[in-house]
C-alpha cells in the first residue's frame, strides 16, 4: 500500500485537479497499482470529487445513515 499526500488547501480545487499534471499523474501511477483510491470531500461541499470524474473508473458514495432530513 502507497499514500500520496495532498498539499495544503486550496480555494479553487476544481482548477488544479483539472490540470494536465493530473492526466501526467495518472498515467504514472496507474502503471503502479490495480486499485487507486482517491478520498475526496463531500460532493457537496465542494467540487473535487467532480473534478476527478474524469480520471476515474467509479465512484464510490459513503453515507451516514439517520443524519439527513429526507424531504
Amino acid at each position: 500500500m502507497k499514500y500520496l499526500i495532498a498539499g495544503t488547501k486550496i480555494k479553487e480545487g476544481k482548477s488544479i485537479v483539472n490540470h494536465s499534471r493530473m492526466e501526467s499523474m495518472m498515467a504514472s501511477i496507474k502503471d503502479m497499482a490495480d486499485i487507486i483510491l482517491f478520498d475526496t470531500s463531500a460532493t457537496l461541499l465542494s467540487g473535487d470529487s467532480i473534478a476527478i470524474e474524469e480520471f476515474v473508473d467509479g465512484v464510490i458514495y459513503v453515507i451516514r445513515g439517520d443524519y439527513g432530513d429526507i424531504r
